[in-house]
């Protein structure tokens, strides 16, 4: 069985060649496996892609990716589907985070038969924002019938064959892959691993990006966005409603009572702002559509090592 392992690169240049010489003396223990290691360099600002390159002489079973530019995590992850080869896929990150002499216990779990199986960390190495921001996104694509209830999501993930060749067909320029496998996967799982402390450097991830990959995750394959505006503009339509009538039988009742201004120009701003939010919203999926059907791309390689000699 060939086991392949992608890991989109940024800032690792320090960090790769402990992180690849794990993966081999891991898959080393088993001896009836082989292995194939695809590092995409998603235009990392150091030297990454010439560690990459020196690996990739050392090793033919090493597959290099140089991006165009930085396209980010989840396309890298997407750019190294076409060269798989292997009959389970492993993803993991870059820098030494994520136990790799638990390799198998990834691979043992997609040859009992199951599509997808994910790392569980109960105690991340993270700052507690981004922890924070991760239990929330989780809780909201549960709830919206995103993702199976008690499925977990983890940058340390395996998917069997099926998944591999579906996401070999996902062309979205804005690629969201756990979305995508949770559309196509029947069966899965998690286990519980234990996250380790970063080798060098700090996590690139902010705010911003934070946000794009949990927008990407929301629209996506859902409409329930754009089905929960329909809802909420029906409840504040008859609030409004109700309100308006609560202020005329008042009026009549007792025609000196005054109608307050500040509590119409409230009304007025609440609604407004949610007016906009659902304008915004319809906005982002027109604005998803055209930029698909423009056939903007998911992403451009600049260079490729060891993939003619496959």
């Amino acid at each position: 069985m060939k086991i392949t392992v992608s890991i989109p690169c940024y800032r690792s240049a320090k960090t790769l060649p402990y992180v690849v010489e794990q993966i081999k003396k891991t898959v080393a223990q088993r001896p009836s496996y082989s292995y194939q290691i695809i590092l995409v360099n998603d235009c990392s600002p150091d030297n990454t892609f010439d560690v990459i390159r020196s690996l990739c002489q050392e090793d033919e079973n090493i597959v290099g990716v140089n991006l165009s530019r930085n396209w980010g995590q989840a396309t890298a992850r997407m750019a190294s589907i076409p060269y798989i080869e292997g009959d389970c896929t492993v993803f993991m990150d870059d820098d030494g985070q994520h136990p790799i002499d638990h390799l198998f216990d990834l691979v043992d779990k997609i040859e009992e038969g199951y599509d997808l199986v994910s790392a569980d960390f109960s105690q991340k190495q993270t700052k507690f924002m981004n922890r924070f921001t991760s239990a929330i996104s989780a809780k909201v694509y549960t709830a919206m019938g995103k993702r199976p209830k008690g499925a977990v999501s983890s940058a340390y993930f395996a998917i069997n064959k099926m998944c591999t060749d579906s996401l070999k067909k996902y062309q979205s320029p804005f690629p969201s892959i756990f979305g995508y496998i949770y559309q196509i996967a029947g069966r899965i799982t998690s286990i519980k691993l234990e996250h380790k402390k970063r080798l060098e450097g700090t996590s690139g991830y902010n705010f911003k990006k934070r946000f794009k990959v949990w927008l990407n995750g929301m629209v996506n394959f859902s409409i329930v966005p754009l089905q929960l505006s329909s809802m909420m503009g029906l409840l504040f339509s008859a609030i409004g409603f109700i309100i308006g009538i609560i202020l005329v039988i008042r009026k009549l009742l007792n025609p000196s009572i005054l109608v307050g201004y500040t509590s119409l120009i409230t009304v007025i701003l609440i609604i407004g702002g949610l007016l906009m939010i659902m304008i915004g919203l319809m906005g982002e999926y027109i604005g998803r559509m055209y930029l698909t059907l423009s056939n903007q791309p998911q992403y451009e390689v600049r260079e490729t090592l060891n993939v003619e000699k496959k």
